[in-house]
């Protein structure tokens, strides 16, 4: 039974997400028509740099740190801030459920969120919480004005992605029309 566990955990580590496949999945379980998610939050928040930044409806923040390495993992630990701030309510982890293994290397207020294959389909869903996190007391709820500058920044990143989707399809039609030269 063991050397099928272990066969079973090889067989997963091989099964790498992307960071954009688990932000996805974290959007879909945070269900982006009851929040405002903003990926990659690092200035206008008045927050240190955030994965995923999810404000609900009552003006709380989670923020979601996306590790998809045991290294990137590690190199969370030398974060000055420790994803402590006043400014979020609750912190979650979102992980491969390979990485399960290392659990003990996230902080102990913070939730787990472990993520499977995105496009395998489970009963219970693609991920599992692992472990709640620990809320936060002393966070303070984002005024009116700070939720509108955090949905004006989610629609920056919108455009954004637009600009890259459209450079992608002129850089392919380019390299289409090259190739029957």
């Amino acid at each position: 039974m063991a050397i099928i566990r272990r066969l079973k955990t090889l067989v997963d580590k091989s099964k790498s997400l992307t960071t954009k496949e688990i932000e996805y999945c974290v959007a879909k379980i945070f269900s982006i028509n009851k929040n405002i998610i903003v990926p990659n939050i690092s200035y206008g928040a008045h927050v240190h740099e955030c994965d995923m930044f999810i404000l609900n409806k009552f003006g709380y923040v989670t923020e979601v740190e996306i590790k998809i390495s045991l290294s990137d993992l590690k190199k969370d630990l030398e974060k000055k801030h420790h994803h402590e701030s006043n400014r979020i309510e609750r912190l979650f982890f979102a992980i491969p459920a390979w990485m399960k293994e290392y659990k003990d290397l996230i902080p102990s207020q913070a939730g787990i969120i472990l993520i499977y294959d995105i496009y395998e389909s489970k009963s219970k869903g693609n991920y599992e919480y692992l472990r709640l996190p620990k809320p936060n007391k002393n966070a303070h709820k984002f005024t009116l004005e700070e939720q509108l500058n955090v949905a004006r920044l989610g629609c920056l990143r919108i455009w954004n992605y637009k600009k890259k989707i459209v450079d992608l399809k002129k850089e392919l039609k380019l390299k289409g029309d090259n190739d029957g030269k």
